[in-house]
């Protein structure tokens, strides 16, 4: 459900140099000789081949069983999310959205029982939520499962709903375009942000704006479009959608002075399960022995804009995301070669 910021022709925004420096010495290692100190050394996408690595060592046919269990258990998900928005058309989209919510749990409770590792991690009580809206800030990765388990994992720590930001075209997908439309989303033009994207971004951060007046709760991706490495805001057109769009967020809450709302970064991890887009790549490498999680810590204070000089910068979204994703699979590759 991202945003490709760059151009709608191209699958990824990435320049032949990245904006930030963070590659590190290439893996020489055995993972299972591997020592905290060392693991501390390697970049994300680093950390995720060790722990795909590992993974992959189990028997052939459990993970051709699991496979399969799991290619069913997402088709019958979005069969159920289908079937939830048709049967409410015409309903109030808080409830669709709800109804959505419960087939994605069930989803959700499938993985679970096929061996996934599903986890939320946050540091805000459940009834914060109840309290007063909140704008959910969230990393966007490759292989696309959090946008069909996200909501969940977000009501597993007591969420109880949210709009989406997204690209426009998600809504004219084949099948599931207008249940994405009865969620009633956020939508951002690729188009108008090619012509006129200082435009766009008002007009985008002028709906979450109101929508957040109107005591609910917004959620985008701060890279804009999905990652297939782990890697967080890498290039320097992921950087600027968060700070422009943040920026613009700021700019017209201002307007609203007695507008009370709190941010969230979710820092999510979902590539050891499955590591390619599925829509892409239905017969796509599955592993149900992987994890899949979210790390929700608040966004108050946090500046959009990124530090050119530290890529972990814990002041920064970027680089807080970074620093909590690398040390959750710092801790799982250790874990694995224990």
């Amino acid at each position: 459900m991202g945003l490709d910021l760059k151009n709608s022709t191209e699958e990824e925004c990435v320049p032949a140099e990245p904006a930030l420096s963070l590659a590190l010495p290439e893996l020489d290692q055995d993972p299972a000789l591997l020592d905290l100190e060392y693991l501390q050394t390697l970049p994300i996408d680093e950390l995720y081949r060790i722990i795909h690595a590992e993974l992959d060592k189990k028997d052939v046919v459990s993970r051709l069983g699991g496979h399969i269990a799991f290619k069913i258990a997402l088709v019958a998900g979005w069969i159920g999310a289908v079937v939830q928005s048709n049967v409410m058309r015409g309903a109030n989209y808080q409830e669709i959205n709800a109804a959505i919510m419960d087939a994605e749990g069930l989803f959700l409770k499938a993985l679970e029982f096929l061996g996934v590792n599903v986890a939320v991690d946050s540091e805000l009580p459940p009834e914060e939520f109840a309290k007063k809206p909140h704008l959910f800030l969230a990393n966007h990765q490759g292989g696309g499962l959090e946008t069909n388990l996200l909501a969940e994992l977000l009501r597993k720590a007591g969420v109880k709903n949210f709009r989406y930001v997204m690209k426009d075209d998600n809504v004219n997908l084949p099948v599931i375009g207008q249940t994405i439309a009865s969620r009633n989303p956020i939508l951002v033009s690729r188009k108008n942000l090619k012509e006129d994207r200082d435009g766009e971004i008002m007009r985008v951060a002028i709906e979450i704006v109101e929508t957040l007046a109107d005591c609910e709760s917004v959620l985008f991706f701060f890279e804009g479009t999905r990652g297939k490495n782990g890697l967080i805001a890498h290039t320097e057109n992921r950087q600027k959608w968060c700070a422009d769009l943040s920026n613009a967020i700021e700019k017209v809450a201002k307007r609203h002075p007695k507008l009370d709302y709190g941010k969230v970064l979710v820092v999510l991890d979902t590539l050891s399960v499955l590591p390619v887009a599925v829509e892409k790549d239905p017969l796509g490498t599955i592993r149900t022995n992987g994890d899949c999680t979210a790390t929700m810590v608040r966004a108050d204070g946090l500046s959009p804009e990124e530090n050119l000089e530290d890529g972990h910068d814990k002041k920064t979204i970027s680089g807080l995301a970074r620093t909590i994703l690398q040390k959750k699979l710092i801790e799982r590759c250790g874990r694995k070669s224990a």
